[in-house]
Parts: structure tokens; C-alpha cells; sequence
């Protein structure tokens, strides 16, 4: 079984998001938008595999010998997305392997510490420098005479 960079699960950062879509001459073509103002951060749901080429469309005559005269793509190739969800309602994002950031647990609490969300309780082996950034961040919560968390 071949081996893949992210997996199904994985907490990542998207800088770029991409899709298919045809040009003026009817190829099929992966386009990517330029970088976004402000990353997003989903979990790796899954991949799809896209198929480049040039559309061909029917003939005029409506008989083509060996496809019957329908439309068709001519396959010259693949890509493989990744489909990254930001939550459980979401449609998933297509994203290209070169724009995802795999991203750690503390980074992510980093990154919502301002919307003063609490931390869940995790089963997760921390790092001892992961334990000392998180301690750090613990301290700037308000807590009681007891020293219990308001």
C-alpha cells in the first residue's frame, strides 16, 4: 500500500486552495488561487484523484466509430488533492499536497487563544517543550483566590 505525506485525521494548514477547470481551448486544468489572506486550518478528510486532458466534444455528424459520437475527455494525466474539512457541515476544500502545513495540537491553541476558548482535556503525550509553552500560555488565564480558573 503506497505511503502518502498527510493522513485521514491530520490537523494542517491550507495557504493555497485549488479546483478544476477548463481553458479557452477546452483543456482540463488544475487552477490554484494565490495565497490566502489568512490561512485555514481543517483536518485531512481524504484525497481525490482528478484526471487532466482536452475535452472533446460531440461530433457534428453525431457517429464517431469508437466512441459513438459522444463527448469525451482525453485523459493525459492525474493529480492527486487532498480534501481538507474545516468542520463536520463543511464542504470539503481541494488543496495540492505543496500547499498543506501540517500543523501540532499547541500551535493550534496558539492560534485560537484569542477567542479565549478552553482547552480540552487530551490523552496526547506532550513534548517537555510543548509542556512549557502551554504552562507559559496557561498563566495570562484569570483565576480565583484559589487559583482554580474564572
Amino acid at each position: 500500500m503506497k505511503k502518502y505525506k498527510y493522513n485521514i485525521g491530520d490537523l494542517v494548514r491550507v495557504t493555497k486552495k485549488s479546483y478544476m477547470g477548463y481553458d479557452k481551448d477546452g483543456n482540463r486544468r488544475v487552477y490554484t488561487f494565490g495565497e490566502l489572506k489568512e490561512p485555514l486550518i481543517g483536518k485531512i478528510c481524504g484525497m481525490k484523484r482528478k484526471f487532466l486532458g482536452k475535452y472533446k466534444q460531440q461530433d457534428e455528424v453525431g457517429y464517431n466509430e469508437e466512441f459513438n459520437g459522444s463527448a469525451y475527455l482525453g485523459v493525459t494525466g492525474s493529480v492527486l488533492f487532498y480534501e481538507v474539512k474545516q468542520g463536520m457541515l463543511n464542504k470539503s476544500i481541494l488543496v495540492l499536497e505543496e500547499n498543506i502545513i501540517k500543523i501540532k495540537t499547541w500551535e493550534l491553541a496558539l492560534h485560537f487563544r484569542s477567542y479565549n476558548f478552553p482547552l480540552l482535556y487530551s490523552t496526547f503525550k506532550w513534548s517537555e517543550k510543548e509542556r512549557k509553552l502551554m504552562s507559559e500560555y496557561s498563566k495570562s488565564f484569570p483565576r480565583d483566590s484559589k487559583g482554580k480558573f474564572c
